[in-house]
């Protein structure tokens, strides 16, 4: 998890990057965004398998929420949850 002043940079950043209304992300919001959409494939993909174990779904699930609150964290709440919700032409 990225500290205080590390998010506080990269929101800078990011900030200071939007122009013309194409928003521009930071190696780190890029790397989170990504990991975000990885994790939601692989949850998917796995409850496609049967059985399927709930202790392994709910690690699943844990490792989703953790990466999402990181995208939160470095302001993209919105983003995330367009992954999230499978509407991902929205961004």
């Amino acid at each position: 998890m990225l500290n205080e002043r590390g998010r506080h940079e990269e929101s800078q950043k990011v900030a200071e990057q939007v122009h013309k209304g194409v928003k521009v992300y930071s190696a780190g919001q890029s790397h989170f965004l990504s990991r975000l959409r990885g994790l939601k494939a692989k949850r998917e993909e796995y409850l496609k398998t049967l059985p399927v174990d709930p202790r392994l779904l709910r690690l699943l699930d844990n490792i989703v929420y953790s990466t999402y609150m990181d995208c939160v964290h470095l302001g993209m709440e919105e983003e995330a949850k367009v992954i999230l919700s499978g509407e991902e032409s929205r961004i």
